[in-house]
């Protein structure tokens, strides 16, 4: 059967709706996401850099010592003990 035009332009119609409500979903969608992931980095990246000081609640300002305690974790025999074969 042959469509008549009024039909053609209500099937145009609903693609059209269904493209740009699917625009809009994956927009709601994506700024959540977006704004958790700048926020789990900030948290990341702030905690990598408070890592590098050595805070004490004595002094009011911390020290920077840089990778030294990461370096002092990894030279641990007890840390290194659980990896190695025997």
């Amino acid at each position: 059967m042959k469509k008549g035009h009024g039909e053609e332009a209500k099937a145009k119609t609903k693609e059209g709706k269904g493209i740009g409500k699917s625009y809009i979903q994956l927009g709601l969608m994506v700024l959540p996401t977006l704004f958790f992931s700048a926020f789990l980095i900030y948290i990341v990246a702030w905690n990598l850099w408070l890592s590098t000081l050595n805070w004490s609640l004595l002094h009011s300002k911390p020290s920077f010592v840089g990778f030294g305690t990461y370096a002092a974790v990894f030279k641990a025999s007890s840390l290194r003990s659980p990896f190695t074969i025997q």
